[in-house]
């Protein structure tokens, strides 16, 4: 189910830098055509690349918290709760098989 929602983020991050590019290319557009100044051109640039990495760690936290709430309604525990339980069944196999 993690796996899912990861290929959900990252499909959108996809987008997003879809959508960078283009923009980035409309901003290359107007200060090539001296509607903006190059500076102000880079500073959008600059301000879209800061806002998406915002935006990406967001979306990342979110798919955690909502993987952790989806995982804990299924009564599924997580990846750390299932290592503990294995160590625990090898445990108490190795203590079984002593007797």
């Amino acid at each position: 189910m993690k796996k899912i929602l990861k290929k959900i983020m990252y499909t959108g991050v996809g987008f997003a830098s879809l959508t960078a590019e283009r923009m980035k290319k409309t901003i290359d557009k107007l200060v090539s055509d001296g509607k903006i100044s190059e500076e102000e051109g880079k500073r959008i640039i600059d301000d879209l690349k800061k806002n998406s990495e915002i935006k990406k760690e967001e979306l990342e936290k979110k798919i955690g918290e909502l993987s952790e709430k989806l995982l804990k309604s299924l009564h599924l525990g997580s990846s750390k709760e299932m290592d503990n339980l294995r160590n625990r069944i090898s445990v108490l196999e190795a203590l079984l098989s002593k007797k």
